[in-house]
């Protein structure tokens, strides 16, 4: 975002450092619950899949989001934290002010977006007769969790989005 991509050739990790991120993210899961989800995880997983295998991967159940509160968060300069950069007001903590840890594993606002992954697309306000909920993962939950209600339906819906053109 901004600036960084003007640096994206110094900040794109690459192939070795990735392997490296996904072997770190498996060695650290301590089957406590804290890294049963998400995208980097799930990429993780996925890679460890594809090689020890012989490069036949099978598919992921799809759940809600995009993983924001479970793989990963945003910190900003002032150490304000929160569960991705479209939710600035939606802060679960402050690295300058208690442990990232204690952030981490007891956020309240963390833990609203990680129990979407024990949701189904068809838990989302009109999603639950759509023929594609299956395959859109009910699209971002940032507007909704603004709004009050992380399971209603945002304004990005890609049925709408067909519908509409």
């Amino acid at each position: 975002m901004g600036r960084s991509t003007a640096n994206d050739d110094l900040l794109v990790l690459s192939g070795n450092q990735l392997q490296y991120v996904y072997e770190t993210i498996l060695s650290l899961d301590e089957g406590d619950g804290y890294m049963e989800n998400g995208v980097l995880y799930n990429e993780a997983k996925l890679y460890k899949e594809y090689k020890s295998s012989s490069g036949v991967i099978k598919g992921l159940a799809r759940s809600i989001g995009c993983g924001n509160g479970s793989s990963g968060i945003v910190i900003y300069s002032n150490g304000d934290c929160a569960p991705c950069e479209m939710l600035s007001e939606a802060v679960c903590g402050n690295i300058f002010e208690s442990n990232f840890g204690d952030i981490w594993k007891n956020s309240n606002v963390l833990s609203d977006f990680r129990e979407l992954f024990n949701k189904s697309v068809s838990d989302i306000d009109g999603c639950e007769d759509c023929k594609i909920n299956d395959r859109c993962g009910g699209s971002c939950r940032a507007e909704p969790y603004i709004s009050g209600n992380i399971l209603g339906k945002g304004s990005m819906c890609i049925k709408d989005l067909f519908v509409n053109t």
